[in-house]
């Protein structure tokens, strides 16, 4: 054979052969992707070391819980509205630039299922124990009271109070627990008038900020600054739980001693003085955990202590009464303030305070005036707010005498 012949059929054999190796592999390299065998990546680490994870730390964080007072998206609005744990007493914690530390599934789960244990005197909140009221039976006219009829209400606590006399005149599950929502704003009103100079100018500041999601709003400003009875009426007319964040912390900071109290201080110092004030009062089943009523399963009472709570404002606290008692009232720039309260429609009705939500329904705290008594009738957990018109009107009737 030819030598140039030969050489020629040599390098065609190994040319051939080179593309079917280079063939064989890059079919082998493919089969070896599809079925999940390519080569394996590693994890980037950090300059010690660790691994460094691909998820970003915001998608640990996680919305709160919603709640809400006086405008529960399934109960109608009560007054102006914009937002549980409802629950939370305690401010958002502030931004850090320091890394979100992940929690495990089991340690999550752990957190979630302890929920506070009304036995558990570790985190301050008393056992429940329920309890009988002793009642007159006694009109404020010196009739007998109807209590069939009042007994045929729709609202599931009921406590009619005498004032006057310091005596119950009728109740209805009126030791049993039940939530106060935004009637919890009597009690931040009257610390308010005890411990804040009526004179002072409120400057309002960033503790608006933790109001939980669908509040009621008296739709208050960072850096506005009114007096204390300003204050009061957005509270206490729109029910705005802005407002009783602004008293709850500026009546801690007094109760501190510290201008500069930080805003978790000045709330728990708040709280805690809440419950003292209301156990002075005679109320052993009320715990409070915020200004403002939002729902919290630790924030209850019962209508009898509540009635308590009211004739407190009647008795010894004339700034918080002539606020329940206005239909109307201005900031003195450009919001003008309803009362939630349509009772006031009556002349004879001077008072107090409403509050719903989906927890604890729809409740009213009425004060009113006639044959020279003051009554006190607390309704809580109505279906509606008709209802609770309804029901205020048939137990007023009831406690006068009227029938």
């Amino acid at each position: 054979m030819n030598e140039n012949v030969y050489t020629q059929k040599k390098l065609l054999y190994i040319i051939i052969m080179t593309i079917l190796a280079v063939v064989l592999l890059v079919l082998a390299a493919v089969a070896g992707f599809t079925s999940g065998n390519g080569p394996e990546l590693s994890q980037p680490t950090s300059s010690d070391g660790s691994e460094i994870s691909s998820v970003s730390e915001e998608g640990l964080l996680s919305d709160p819980e919603l709640s809400s007072d006086e405008d529960d998206p399934s109960l109608p609005s009560e007054g102006s509205s914009v937002p549980d744990t409802s629950s939370v007493s305690e401010p958002y914690p502030a931004e850090s630039s320091e890394p979100v530390s992940e929690i495990s599934a089991e340690e999550s789960s752990s957190e979630i299922s302890e929920e506070p244990s009304e036995e558990t005197s570790g985190q301050g909140i008393p056992e429940w124990k329920p309890y009988t009221v002793k009642t007159t039976g006694k009109a404020a006219n010196g009739k007998a009271f109807p209590s069939a009829k009042a007994d045929s209400v729709s609202a599931e606590y009921v406590a009619v109070y005498n004032v006057t006399k310091g005596e119950f005149i009728y109740v209805k599950n009126g030791g049993a627990k039940a939530y106060p929502a935004s009637m919890t704003k009597l009690i931040t009103a009257m610390l308010a008038e005890k411990y804040l100079d009526k004179d002072e100018e409120i400057v309002v500041g960033k503790e608006i900020e933790l109001v939980k999601p669908h509040s009621s709003l008296a739709y208050l400003y960072v850096n506005e600054k009114l007096p204390l009875e300003t204050v009061l009426d957005a509270m206490l007319l729109p029910s705005g739980n802005d407002a009783a964040y602004v008293v709850g912390v500026n009546v801690g900071r007094k109760l501190l001693g510290d201008p500069n109290a930080s805003l978790e201080a000045c709330l728990e110092a708040f709280c805690k003085e809440a419950n003292r004030f209301v156990s002075a009062l005679g109320c052993k089943h009320t715990h409070i955990t915020c200004p403002d009523g939002f729902h919290d399963d630790a924030h209850y009472s019962t209508a009898a202590d509540f009635a308590l709570i009211s004739a407190e404002v009647v008795k010894n606290y004339p700034l918080v009464k002539k606020v329940c008692a206005k239909k109307r009232a201005k900031d003195g720039y450009k919001l003008d303030w309803t009362n939630t309260n349509n009772m006031l429609e009556y002349s004879y009705v001077n008072g107090l305070k409403t509050g719903s939500t989906g927890e604890a329904g729809y409740c009213i705290s009425i004060s009113a005036r006639a044959e020279d008594t003051d009554i006190i009738i607390i309704i809580m957990n109505c279906k509606t707010a008709a209802a609770r018109t309804s029901d205020a009107k048939t137990l007023l009737s009831c406690a006068f005498g009227w029938y």
